[in-house]
């Protein structure tokens, strides 16, 4: 039974109370400061994921810059070419109008030398052909003449205005441009 009870020694006095108390009171203030540095680490990581964050959305906008200036700079540099190309195409088709202004001068020039010889030689041809159906010798002094004169008395005329028969301007023009 003497086990059963406790013993007046084995109570609290008031140095231990005390000596607990202060055991205590070291516990609260070292929970005390870890909770205080805790809140500070978690307050240090808040600040480094907002300043990460804040990075993070500048690094973003600064890209889209970048994208907007080579857009931008891409935009610029298709504007060059189109001028480029608009300028280019101008001073062809001023070259081309010039180049095709003298293709026709001499284009006429050619044609009215080959169809004035042309229809001179045909003129011939045909006066001879009347010459031989009328049984009239070429060789004989004055026979052209006297077949000229008899055509005429018949309402016929052996001078062909070759003027006519040179291509029209319009299509000339035409054939011209598209070959050139």
């Amino acid at each position: 039974i003497q086990g059963l009870m406790p013993s007046p020694q084995s109570s609290l006095s008031l140095e231990d109370g005390f000596r607990s108390h202060s055991t205590l009171r070291a516990r609260t203030r070292r929970a005390m400061a870890l909770l205080r540095a805790t809140s500070r680490w978690v307050m240090v990581l808040r600040g480094v994921r907002r300043r990460d964050y804040n990075i993070a959305v500048i690094k973003a906008t600064m890209g889209q810059l970048g994208e907007w200036a080579r857009v931008k700079s891409a935009m610029k540099k298709a504007v060059r070419s189109v001028r480029s190309i608009q300028e280019n195409c101008r001073r062809f088709l001023a070259l081309k109008h010039e180049r095709c202004r003298q293709i026709e001068k001499d284009w006429e020039r050619f044609e009215d030398q080959n169809l004035e010889l042309f229809y001179e030689r045909f003129n011939r041809r045909l006066l001879k052909q009347k010459l031989e159906q009328a049984g009239i010798s070429d060789k004989r002094k004055g026979a052209k003449r006297c077949m000229y004169k008899m055509l005429k008395a018949q309402g016929q005329n052996l001078a062909l205005n070759w003027r006519a028969f040179r291509i029209p301007p319009a299509e000339r023009a035409k054939l011209i441009s598209a070959f050139y």
